[in-house]
């Protein structure tokens, strides 16, 4: 089913569905756990495993797989390109692992598997193929915006406010980084399975925030922004665009 035509001529409304749609499928989530008296987390991975279907179901009906850069890609090197997202991971790993439960570190990671689905197939997949008509700086800029407002949802679900604030802050370099590394590599799966481990090491470590907090969120905004800005400033990969 292609709606090429409705997303090239629509795609802050396209965008707006998707995002509605991320933010329900969450927020019935939490009024579900609250109801129970449950914490608002409680039920994430159901959340995340639906909006998995689901995003799988609109990806086959559109037929965009390829489009979004779910494919093989042309050539082994241009991997090198999402190296520097591995900073998410090692970054994540530096708190250390505090949960070491075999139940729990299985649904953690199921959790981080469906999420860093769900978030790459948003928004370095559809929201970014839909603006990218638009050019690349329109397309990276306003993608990572919006990821970055996704995170600051979190305090809604009851993330600590300030870490949920810091989390904003690196979202949008993040965001910004990743939307570039799709672009110029192609493919996203790289991005994918980067986000899922980051998020895996991040569900697993103590969430103390302090001064390691801070560090390692600076480290993540400067390394990301400055890896974004020297990919989309960097001409000879140009080519790769189209076929995002």
């Amino acid at each position: 089913m292609e709606n090429i035509t409705f997303i090239g001529k629509r795609p802050w409304l396209f965008s707006l569905l998707l995002l509605l749609l991320l933010i329900i499928v969450q927020a019935l989530g939490v009024a579900a756990a609250q109801l129970m008296g449950l914490p608002p987390n409680t039920f994430s991975v159901y959340t995340e495993i639906l909006l998995t279907i689901t995003m799988i179901i609109i990806v086959s009906r559109m037929k965009w797989w390829r489009k979004i850069g779910f494919r093989k890609v042309d050539r082994t090197a241009s991997l090198l390109i999402f190296l520097p997202a591995l900073a998410l991971v090692i970054g994540n790993l530096t708190f250390g692992i505090a949960i070491t439960q075999m139940g729990t570190l299985l649904t953690f990671g199921l959790l981080a598997a469906t999420s860093g689905f769900v978030e790459e197939t948003v928004f370095r997949g559809l929201m970014l193929r839909a603006f990218l008509p638009r050019g690349e700086w329109k397309a990276v800029l306003i993608t990572a915006a919006i990821f970055g407002f996704t995170h600051f949802m979190n305090i809604f679900a009851g993330y600590d406010p300030l870490y949920a604030v810091i989390q904003v802050a690196y979202a949008l370099a993040i965001g910004f980084c990743f939307g570039a590394m799709a672009i110029k590599g192609g493919v996203i799966w790289p991005l994918v399975i980067i986000h899922a481990l980051g998020n895996f090491f991040a569900l697993i470590n103590d969430g103390q925030i302090g001064l390691h907090l801070y560090i390692v969120s600076l480290t993540y905004i400067v390394l990301f922004t400055g890896w974004g800005l020297y990919l989309l400033l960097h001409k000879q990969q140009s080519g790769q665009a189209d076929r995002v």
